[in-house]
């Protein structure tokens, strides 16, 4: 099923991919030289949501320069590997305090989704385990950061901001273009 996305500023897209009965939504900041892919969504989400989303809105694909990953979450890093087979040159930037499980969905499931399993006995099902696999298929990031970054995209300079909390290297977007912030799961709606 394909995803649905609109133009929330000039050059700041929204996409919102499925993630079954919800959703997840990667942002496309263009600028004048390169675009920013914030998010991969799941292993389906580049070539059933991005995709489509960049022929209708006239973003080419080649463009993608840049894939800032906001944390280690399979829903926001499983469509790494998809999107590195479609765009070879495509750079992953994710904060180093998530870095290594993002390149490891194995560590993700163990380190991260089972974390209460030992001391707790608070474990996943292996339904949801998986559901991981399927959804996600890692690749090694290329740029990890540890403080602010700034990204050149031509014309347009976004800044990569440290926002930890929902995971230690949870990371944030600001762009001073629109005077839009992008928080991926920094901040939750309903919770």
């Amino acid at each position: 099923m394909e995803g649905t996305g609109r133009e929330l500023a000039p050059g700041l897209h929204r996409i919102e991919a499925p993630l079954g009965q919800r959703f997840v939504a990667c942002y496309l900041v263009a600028g004048e030289e390169a675009t920013l892919l914030f998010d991969t969504g799941v292993a389906e989400t580049p070539a059933g949501s991005i995709v489509p989303y960049c022929e209708s809105a006239g973003i080419p694909l080649d463009s993608i320069r840049w894939a800032v990953i906001s944390h280690c979450d399979v829903d926001h890093m499983g469509g790494n590997a998809a999107l590195r087979s479609l765009l070879p040159e495509v750079r992953f930037l994710a904060h180093a305090a998530d870095a290594r499980l993002i390149g490891d969905v194995e560590a993700i499931i163990e380190e991260r989704y089972r974390e209460f399993r030992d001391a707790h006995g608070i474990d996943i099902d292996e339904g949801m385990i998986e559901w991981c696999r399927t959804a996600a298929q890692a690749v090694a990031v290329d740029v990890r950061i540890d403080g602010m970054t700034e990204l050149d995209l031509g014309g347009r300079r976004v800044s990569v901001l440290p926002t930890p909390g929902h995971s230690d290297g949870s990371i944030s977007l600001w762009d001073p273009t629109t005077r839009a912030a992008l928080t991926s799961d920094a901040i939750l709606g309903d919770s």
